[in-house]
């Protein structure tokens, strides 16, 4: 049983990634704001690549079947690829970068990325913070430290904010599980 959720939740993880490969970002994020909308749910925005071992991070704690749950309870994840090299170049979303740069106000950022939008497409909370003793504030991507999750989480809860602490606790169970140093 637990076999067959694991393999279900990665072909949907799967098909949601190839289902929007190459397709206008501001098409995809339009369809994604007006489910979120009728669904009464946040828009959760990825950005992402194919050589990018963080996004590859990420994308695993999602396709988890237990972190999935709580991610489709709240939010419609889009995932959209930018920064692709060579012959991949043409599996990004086309206007993803520039929705990227626009998202964090300008500030460059590496990936993953991530924003929670509403329902019109306006930016509730994204994947920036600046971490103490910074000046500047810079992109979490993964999570690896504690500090990291913390303002992940609290990323998410803003976004989502009926998360519950036992959801936010499935979340960091989950990041805690795929941190690189495991």
């Amino acid at each position: 049983m637990k076999k067959t959720a694991i393999f279900v939740s990665a072909v949907w993880f799967c098909l949601t990634l190839s289902a929007t490969a190459a397709r206008p970002a501001d098409e995809l994020v339009a369809q994604a704001c007006a489910r979120a909308g009728r669904e009464h749910k946040t828009v959760l925005v990825m950005f992402h690549a194919s050589w990018c071992k963080y996004c590859k991070k990420l994308e695993a704690v999602l396709a988890l079947p237990e972190v999935g749950r709580v991610i489709d309870r709240h939010f419609v994840p889009l995932w959209l690829t930018v920064m692709e090299r060579g012959e991949l170049k043409a599996t990004e979303n086309p206007g993803a970068a520039e929705l990227l740069k626009e998202l964090a106000r300008g500030a460059s950022t590496g990936i993953p990325y991530c924003a929670c939008l509403d329902s019109r497409g306006r930016l509730r909370s994204d994947s920036m913070f600046t971490p103490e003793g910074a000046k500047e504030p810079g992109n979490i991507g993964f999570p690896v430290s504690e500090e990291e999750t913390a303002a992940f989480l609290a990323m998410l809860r803003k976004g989502a904010p009926r998360l519950t602490a036992a959801e936010l606790d499935t979340l960091k169970g989950g990041i805690a599980s795929l941190r690189p140093d495991k």
